[in-house]
């Protein structure tokens, strides 16, 4: 946690795991002969663990499948699998979706480069995974809370350090910093906040953490600012009466003309002919 303090205020930022990541379904498959090849294309994101046999998941390459590994597949990705014909793989899989579920997964590296993972427990994966699929079955809204505490606990596992060592460490720190950056700025972008400001509430030199957040988020801090200000502004010129100098303010602005300049940079018209068009009084 880190604690800004301000004159009158003093705010704790916490890293917090991602919400937005909904349970779809659960299963486990025993299969007790060997069968051929099966296509796989869902969707959502489906996570599917090993829990005894050997196989193969293959997209452009192949990838081995033992007992206590990991394979994911994207939404709308179609991979084909393959079970041995000796030892068929008997397994559990959930399914899952929303706006952080991609993101979980580049935490725990997983890519369609890099699909398979060895479970760090795969004796309490196998708990929780029998837990989870009893909780859907009760089909009570306790029942599923605890259904999606076992798929964050798993999700956990995933996104554990694989090692001690300095360098993942080293990674977990960094990720962490991104995401404060980004509560903060969603948090503040109302104020005149800026990247050096964010960098000094987290306690990291500014030049480091902007190259960690364009590494990590794709687009500078500042970009990043100015896309949860502008975003907000439409939304008040389609659903609010206010004027814009007032919208201005309302989004962190202190300079009306700096306002009208970024609102054009962004979308290419000004603030009142996005309001005039959005309400249907194209002039």
């Amino acid at each position: 946690m880190t604690i800004h303090h301000h004159p009158n205020e003093m705010t704790g930022y916490l890293h917090q795991s991602p919400t937005h990541v909904r349970l779809l379904l659960a299963g486990h498959r025993h299969v007790s002969e060997w069968r051929p090849s099966m296509v796989v294309a869902r969707p959502h994101l489906l996570l599917t663990f090993i829990d005894s046999g050997f196989g193969i998941v293959e997209d452009q390459t192949q990838h081995r499948l033992k007992p206590g590994h990991w394979y994911v597949v994207f939404p709308d990705e179609v991979v084909r699998v393959y079970t041995d014909r000796d030892k068929p793989m008997c397994y559990w899989w959930m399914g899952i979706e929303g706006d952080d579920a991609l993101s979980v997964m580049r935490h725990a590296e997983l890519s369609d480069q890099q699909r398979v993972r060895k479970a760090n427990q795969p004796r309490k994966t196998r708990k929780l995974f029998a837990e989870l699929i009893q909780h859907i079955a009760d089909d009570n809204p306790a029942s599923l809370l605890s259904a999606n505490g076992c798929m964050w606990q798993m999700l956990a596992q995933l996104t554990g350090k694989h090692s001690a060592s300095s360098s993942a460490s080293s990674l977990s720190h960094e990720h962490h910093a991104v995401q404060q950056a980004c509560q903060i700025m969603q948090h503040q972008y109302v104020t005149d906040i800026n990247a050096a400001q964010v960098a000094l509430i987290i306690g990291m030199d500014r030049s480091y953490l902007s190259s960690l957040f364009s590494q990590a988020m794709g687009i500078t801090m500042r970009d990043y600012l100015l896309s949860l200000r502008i975003s907000r502004a439409q939304l008040l010129l389609r659903h609010s009466d206010l004027t814009v100098q007032q919208i201005a303010q309302a989004v962190g602005y202190t300079e009306y003309r700096s306002f009208i300049r970024a609102f054009r940079q962004k979308t290419t018209k000004t603030p009142r002919q996005y309001a005039d068009q959005s309400r249907g009084k194209n002039r």
